[in-house]
């Protein structure tokens, strides 16, 4: 996120809450810190599903 800040200020928080699947990036340096931001966006929210599954079934277990 700080490598984006330092390129872009600002555009890391646009990556992490907006669309930016159309941009156009004529630094090759800002594109690949914008796909490892993707990337850990996307791991976050999948740890999070994974960990909500993981206490509902023990939940449905203790019943």
């Amino acid at each position: 996120m700080e490598e984006v800040e330092k390129i872009v200020p600002g555009y890391a928080n646009i990556i992490l809450h907006e669309d930016t699947s159309e941009d156009f990036f004529f630094n090759k340096e800002l594109e690949r810190c914008r796909n490892r931001l993707m990337q850990w966006q996307d791991f976050r929210m999948a740890r999070s599903r994974l960990r909500s599954r993981v206490r509902a079934r023990k939940l449905l277990g203790d019943m």
